[in-house]
């Protein structure tokens, strides 16, 4: 659903392998402006404020766009989220997610966590085999307190990191 997408090494690639690659992304995302760059180079005028976003476009292309928490699958990466209603025991959540991410392909991960014994909202953010979590702000008084997390990644068993997720409940 990228507005752009830039190809970058370009120039250790021969023309055939970056035509294949650009029918890839295409099948994929046939409404996106694709830049080829070296070492990351790119004009920025080309890339900000352009006003390319269009909401409409991509509601007509990928209906539940906005639906965060509906699984998604693009080619052989798959996306799942996860929400309880119960507090975590920090300590076993950041044993199982280091855990999981040394076992896993997981590409991606973020959530906000209801951390037990704790006033504050905690912020739970991965990429590849590293994580964080972070204290965040007060939990507002009448807001209902859950942990929703995401995962993106290649063969990734959501049943298996539900199990997990659970374990780690207080």
């Amino acid at each position: 659903m990228a507005d752009f997408i830039l190809i970058n090494k370009v120039d250790l690639v021969s023309p055939e392998v970056l035509v294949t690659l650009e029918k890839q992304i295409l099948g994929l995302n046939p409404h996106a402006r694709i830049f080829h760059t070296e070492r990351s180079r790119v004009n920025l005028k080309q890339l900000l404020d352009l006003n390319v976003f269009d909401l409409d476009r991509k509601l007509s292309v990928a209906p539940a766009f906005l639906d965060e928490l509906q699984p998604s699958n693009h080619s052989d990466i798959t996306s799942f989220s996860f929400s309880f209603d119960q507090p975590f025991a920090v300590e076993r959540l950041e044993a199982e997610l280091q855990e999981l991410s040394e076992k896993s392909k997981v590409y991606r991960s973020k959530g906000i966590l209801w951390i037990e014994g704790t006033p504050r909202r905690a912020v739970f953010h991965g990429v590849n085999n590293r994580f964080t979590i972070y204290w965040d702000r007060l939990w507002e008084k009448d807001e209902s307190r859950l942990s929703q997390l995401v995962f993106i990644g290649k063969d990734l068993d959501r049943s298996a990191i539900e199990k997990m997720l659970r374990r780690c409940l207080a």
